[in-house]
């Protein structure tokens, strides 16, 4: 009808299920809406309405995800650990970047959980057998390589300070890369500690030795 306004449109409350349920089987359903609901319960006062058992049950699998979080996050350093030691030939930076980033996530989850601290001595111990068998997957070497007992204590192992990984060819030119893919310059066999600057007249400097070698060479073989 003409001049007849519509309505205004209840604003949604995003907090709620869109069609309620009852208590236990929204847990179920939609356990994020669950959860919402139960939060709302306890700010109203009204414990009666409160899903005691779910909520229980929410909690205790909450535990045990952060110390699923934690053994898999030791597991995974001792791994890094265990391939750095092992192979250092091999070192990396993915290997140098997932060890900081294992020893960073780790003292996080321990400082802001400090109860979490009485259970790190048992989830180490079991992170650690899992640990040596990714470090043979990854190296091909056998198992039994690698030490019996854990040679790092947690401490040590989140102290632990990488060494530097040697220079790769994403860190040299374009023209230095050539040098190394012609067999020029060996790759991997680089000092550590120089510059980019540095390491390019390191290697121009073995380039040129090895082209007055040959020269030397070809000039002896001559008649």
């Amino acid at each position: 009808m003409a001049g007849t306004k519509r309505p205004a449109k209840a604003a949604t409350d995003w907090t709620r299920p869109m069609h309620p349920a009852p208590v236990g089987s929204l847990y179920e359903a939609d356990e994020h809406a669950w959860l919402l609901a139960q939060v709302e319960v306890l700010r109203s006062g009204s414990l009666g309405r409160l899903d005691a058992v779910h909520l229980a049950e929410f909690l205790g699998d909450m535990a045990q995800r952060d110390r699923r979080e934690v053994k898999s996050r030791f597991k995974a350093l001792l791994h890094h650990l265990l391939q750095v030691t092992h192979q250092p030939e091999m070192l990396s930076r993915h290997w140098v970047v997932a060890i900081i980033e294992q020893q960073d996530e780790l003292k996080g989850l321990l400082d802001n959980s400090p109860a979490m601290r009485r259970f790190v001595p048992g989830l180490y111990k079991a992170a650690y057998p899992l640990a040596v068998w990714l470090a043979a997957a990854g190296t091909g070497l056998a198992p039994s390589t690698f030490p019996a007992d854990n040679p790092w204590s947690t401490e040590q192992a989140l102290a632990f300070v990488p060494p530097s990984p040697p220079v790769e060819l994403a860190d040299m030119t374009d023209q230095q890369q050539e040098m190394v893919a012609a067999g020029q310059i060996v790759a991997g066999v680089f000092p550590q500690g120089l510059s980019r600057q540095e390491l390019g007249a390191w290697i121009m400097a073995q380039f040129l030795g090895c082209a007055a070698s040959r020269e030397t060479g070809e000039r002896d073989m001559d008649p």
